[in-house]
């Protein structure tokens, strides 16, 4: 982050919160070595901490499937938004995306 920053840059964390019910559902559904373990499943669930600004992100954005095939992207509660200059909402209220395939020259597909 101490390196973004020098160059300007803003660290903004993307928080997707696990579904747990989804993750089980669709694990139920593979057969064979593809199906997880449930104690699996419940031992990642456990690990997994939301970031916040105390791990030095300017901003945590929540991410969550918005029920028609997107994306609605919020701050997190008590984590503020993107900082002055950071994202702005793209169509539907999203942040525009920036990236880009370093691998590709600029202009090719």
């Amino acid at each position: 982050m101490a390196l973004a920053r020098s160059h300007g840059a803003t660290a903004t964390a993307y928080w997707f919160p696990p579904d747990v019910a989804g993750s089980l559902r669709r694990n139920a559904a593979r057969r064979g070595r593809e199906r997880v373990p449930e104690a699996g499943l419940y031992a990642t669930f456990g690990r997994l901490r939301r970031p916040s600004r105390s791990d030095g992100f300017d901003a945590v954005l929540e991410v969550r499937f918005d029920g028609r095939g997107g994306f609605a992207v919020r701050p997190v509660s008590g984590e503020g938004g993107p900082p002055a200059g950071g994202h702005r909402a793209g169509p539907s209220g999203y942040p525009p995306t920036h990236a880009q395939d370093p691998t590709k020259k600029e202009g090719s597909r």
